[in-house]
């Protein structure tokens, strides 16, 4: 668990103008949620930006240095959303969730796939399927990120939950039999596979069809491919004893 810090500053108005104005003037609207009623504060938008870049999305418990009334009040908080301009990436707005150390919180926690899949010898590609579980423990114990060892997959094979080891003191949320990671056959071997299976499903219904007329001339009524065997013989017989 990496902690950091970050400084902040209550304001009072709210509003589409006022953030606009804020965001002008470098800095980043926020919220904070959680023990109390909520509480509006403003962030310097590089030392903000910066502090999400190093996080790299994971879970991160911040001490937020509030500034109210001269004196500066340490909070225990998690960035619980962060909304961007969809163009221009530019930090619109930040909701913090404040949490008691000492109580357990419920967080998503990013999955980094380690070691080289078997598989990739024969032109397998890893897919990640989901990027993070959700997981139950106290906030000083949150991971920064859940290793999964994809090394022994081979093609078609896929990895779950259950394979992950957590940290002692942090319990999964999310379910066991959940799939993270699969390594997917190359594309030329995945067509291969469709085109035989279409061909030997072509068979058996050219087979089925012979079979199914053969027992039609001999009289007799057929039951798929298996019975075509029993009633070609069948009308052989009834030949013989026509002659």
């Amino acid at each position: 668990m990496i902690e950091s810090n970050l400084e902040a500053s209550l304001r009072q108005d709210f509003g589409k103008s006022v953030s606009k104005k804020l965001r002008r003037e470098g800095q980043v609207p926020g919220v904070i949620y959680g023990l109390s009623d909520p509480v509006l504060v403003q962030v310097n938008s590089r030392t903000v930006t910066r502090l999400l870049h190093a996080m790299h999305g994971s879970a991160r418990m911040i001490t937020l240095q509030v500034a109210e009334g001269g004196k500066a009040r340490n909070r225990n908080v998690l960035i619980k959303e962060v909304q961007t301009a969809v163009v221009t990436r530019e930090l619109l707005h930040i909701d913090f969730q404040e949490v008691d150390v000492n109580k357990v919180v419920h967080t998503a926690v990013p999955i980094h796939p380690i070691g080289k899949p078997v598989g990739e010898r024969m032109g397998g590609v890893l897919q990640a399927i989901t990027h993070e579980v959700q997981v139950e423990c106290l906030p000083m114990l949150i991971p920064e990120f859940i290793e999964a060892d994809v090394s022994a997959l081979d093609l078609g094979h896929t990895l779950h939950v259950s394979d992950l080891k957590f940290p002692e003191g942090v319990k999964p949320l999310t379910a066991q039999g959940e799939t993270l990671f699969v390594l997917l056959a190359p594309a030329k071997m995945a067509a291969d596979v469709d085109a035989m299976d279409k061909a030997a499903a072509m068979a058996a219904e050219t087979a089925a069809a012979e079979a199914a007329a053969t027992a039609a001339a001999a009289g007799t009524p057929a039951k798929g491919a298996a019975a075509a065997a029993p009633a070609a013989e069948a009308g052989k017989e009834k030949e013989k004893e026509k002659k």
